[in-house]
């Protein structure tokens, strides 16, 4: 025997090809697909915001050890000053600021400057407009643009002095 009888058969016009020719196609197909998903996601990543916004950040971090002072400065004043956001509907809240100094005296000649914004995008940011509610106490009247959490950056000026406050609200 010389190995013939080992050789694939052509009877019936079979010329030895076999009938799963297709396998080598699906890996083929099956890395296609993972390279087109693949393709879409890192386009999507480089092209979307990364969530990250500060104006002057490497500025902002030399100069940390003024802002620790400023810090400290405000601490000094003794002021009191608090923000309370009361729902209404939806999308539309009450945002109450009360402003008292150290012996709980309403500040004199308030001045308020400040604005909403979300920490993930700046396209929806807006001031707010404070208005005198009482002794010590300013009212802002928000129709927020859309749910989720914001931030509001409150100033409150008296005199010469300066007192700012951050405070994270989630509207629902």
């Amino acid at each position: 025997m010389s190995g013939i009888a080992d050789a694939p058969s052509h009877e019936n016009g079979d010329t030895g090809l076999r009938k799963s020719n297709w396998i080598p196609w699906v890996f083929v197909g099956f890395f296609a697909v993972v390279f087109a998903v693949n393709g879409v996601m890192l386009t999507v990543a480089l092209t979307t915001f990364n969530g990250l916004w500060t104006e002057g950040a490497y500025n902002r971090g030399l100069s940390y050890n003024e802002t620790l002072a400023e810090r400290d400065a405000q601490r000094a004043l003794g002021w009191r000053v608090a923000t309370e956001a009361t729902h209404d509907d939806i999308l539309s809240s009450i945002i109450t600021l009360t402003a008292f100094d150290e012996s709980e005296q309403p500040l004199p000649g308030v001045r308020i400057e400040a604005v909403a914004r979300r920490p993930t995008s700046q396209q929806a940011d807006f001031a707010l407009d404070f208005r005198q509610a009482g002794r010590g106490l300013y009212q802002a009247d928000v129709d927020w643009p859309m749910q989720g959490l914001w931030e509001v950056r409150a100033t409150v000026h008296s005199g010469g002095d300066a007192y700012r406050l951050d405070t994270r609200l989630m509207v629902r």
